[in-house]
């Protein structure tokens, strides 16, 4: 009667919660496969537009195609065989020429829409810039024999359809519209197109019945339902037409009530729906909203959930005879063993004793755990004493480590991790005292020539005997290290500007008059700089990088600052 009663608790409680994480595994199913649609239908028809686009490269006026007709239309028209998906497929120029086939077995109410025999498979709608008022339709059969060819007036401009305005805009990138009706079809889809010159523009009409069938087919209640909306919230996609519901949805997406939640429950017309939100990876599907209604949620999880309340009653009375015996005879002592174990923890190995059972592999337990708390007790004291030992030389390790990793493994001086924490702390400072400082970056003129005549041990030969110049010239309070490659850094606080020239200047000499080993004479360059109010870091280096690099326009051997 107990476990009834806490089972009838749990489900009144967390009732709510279990039946949003039921429908948790269907939502992310859905959001995976619409992700993987929208990803294939970009990759297949990009795939193919690419395709077009390279192989036709050389076209650019209708008069190219015109020259050789016969082999664009079987081509087009292979390209919508091999795709049911496919609509259309065209060619839209410059100067409003058009050259367009179109699937006429992709819906039945085409023929009808241009008076069409069942015989009709192919229509070409041809368009030239020149004569823009008139456009050819010629109907082919299977075999692609002309069956029927007429002119009638036209008003379509290919120029002015968003899609080729948005190819226009984004040269040689694969575009695609938002989702649209058909004129002449009951059907939604949207356009792929690709301008892959100046003159032309290659585009596909797509159809979405696999994207709504895929949608359709995951919703696993009659109360599921699912809308795709663009980045505006624009509704782009719906497998309802409840007019109501769509209002409410569009409703809550307007004001943002479920953009920021992965599941929610909301009331709509006074029925409880669980609503999911997931973000689509995609530049025109931005959002993919599933609503069920949790009334529906509930009454499938009740059936489970009586079912497992029915089977844990059915198991407790069977188990019952069970847990007495071993209540009686495997709980009992190992309870006791419990309390021995914890002597153990407590250190309390004098006060061990042996727990007397019937079971015996309790019994050989309970001598093990005697044996343990010996073996323990003479463990623990040796491993006291290596973890001192080890305790120190980590210690040391740690010690040495961190002398490591901010020094320049060539030169031993500092590398630029402890250079830009001197800075920082340097920044800090004067932020807070108004003290003044100044940083030079110094770099060895011509230092590629060193490598390339000498080799790289004479230049790192070279690298060492200037950082130790440098160290050798700068006051106890200067820190010194190497910025990288030939560059150096020194920083000094407590100096201004005159100070900062004098011993630029008194090291640049240094360096000028000092022999190198094989490569004799060799001079640097100085950019200097003084810290600013509200400069940081990047302002600061940037300053002296400048500096050195109107130091080297002047020929190099100086000191500039800025």
């Amino acid at each position: 009667m107990l476990i009834i009663t806490f089972m009838i608790y749990i489900q009144a409680t967390y009732g709510k919660e279990f039946s949003q994480r039921v429908m948790n595994n269907n939502f992310n199913l859905i959001s995976s496969k619409v992700k993987d649609n929208l990803k294939t239908l970009d990759k297949v028809n990009g795939f193919v537009i690419d395709a077009i686009s390279s192989s036709f490269s050389d076209v650019q006026s209708i008069e190219d195609i015109e020259k050789d007709k016969d082999k664009y239309i079987k081509i087009l028209v292979n390209i919508l065989k091999n795709n049911e998906e496919l609509y259309a497929t065209y060619f839209a120029f410059s100067d409003d020429s058009f050259f367009e086939i179109i699937n006429l077995e992709i819906n039945k109410s085409l023929r009808e829409q241009y008076t069409l025999s069942k015989e009709a498979r192919w229509l070409l709608v041809y368009i030239n810039g020149k004569n823009k008022n008139k456009r050819v339709l010629n109907v082919y059969n299977e075999k692609l024999k002309l069956i029927k060819k007429e002119e009638k007036e036209n008003s379509y401009l290919a120029t002015s359809r968003p899609w080729y305005i948005k190819a226009q805009n984004q040269s040689n990138i694969l575009i695609k519209s938002k989702p649209y009706s058909f004129k002449h079809i009951d059907s939604t889809g949207m356009t792929y197109a690709k301008r892959y010159n100046e003159n032309v523009t290659f585009a596909l009409d797509v159809l979405l019945n696999n994207l709504n069938k895929t949608i359709n087919g995951l919703n696993s209640m009659k109360s599921m339902n699912s809308f795709l909306f663009a980045e505006d919230k624009d509704l782009i996609g719906s497998t309802t037409k409840d007019t109501t519901l769509i209002s409410q949805i569009k409703n809550l997406i307007d004001k943002n009530s479920v953009l920021n939640k992965k599941e929610h429950i909301y009331k709509i017309n006074s029925e409880k729906y669980i609503i999911n939100f997931s973000q689509l990876e995609d530049d025109i599907y931005k959002y993919l909203i599933t609503v069920v209604s949790f009334d529906d949620v509930m009454e499938q999880y009740s059936k489970y959930f009586n079912l497992i309340v029915v089977f844990t009653i059915l198991l407790f009375l069977f188990l019952l005879p069970l847990i007495w015996y071993f209540a009686s005879v495997i709980v009992k002592p190992v309870l006791e063993l419990k309390l021995e174990s914890k002597k153990v923890k407590n250190r309390k190995y004098s006060k061990l004793r042996k727990v007397k059972s019937r079971v015996f592999e309790i019994q050989e337990l309970s001598n093990s755990m005697l044996e343990m708390g010996h073996s323990i007790f003479e463990y623990q004291n040796k491993l006291e004493q290596k973890v001192k030992e080890r305790t120190k030389e980590l210690r040391e390790k740690n010690i040495e480590l961190e002398r490591l990793s901010v020094t320049d493994k060539l030169t031993n001086i500092y590398n630029r991790i402890k250079l830009d924490e001197v800075i920082l702390e340097e920044l800090n400072r004067a932020d807070r005292y108004n003290e003044k400082f100044g940083i030079m970056i110094i770099d060895v003129d011509y230092f590629k020539q060193v490598n390339d005549t000498y080799g790289h041990q004479v230049g790192d030969s070279t690298l060492i005997e200037i950082s130790k110049l440098l160290q050798g010239n700068i006051r106890k309070s200067d820190t010194v290290g190497r910025w990288g490659g030939e560059e150096f850094v020194i920083i000094c606080p407590h100096t201004d500007l005159k100070g900062l020239h004098e011993l630029a200047n008194h090291i640049r000499e240094k360096i000028a008059k000092h022999s190198f080993p094989v490569i004799g004479n060799k001079t640097a360059s100085f950019g200097i700089t003084i810290y600013k109010e509200e400069d940081n870091l990047e302002k600061l280096i940037n300053r002296a990088d400048e500096a050195l690099y109107k130091a080297k326009e002047n020929g190099r051997n100086a000191v500039e600052s800025i």
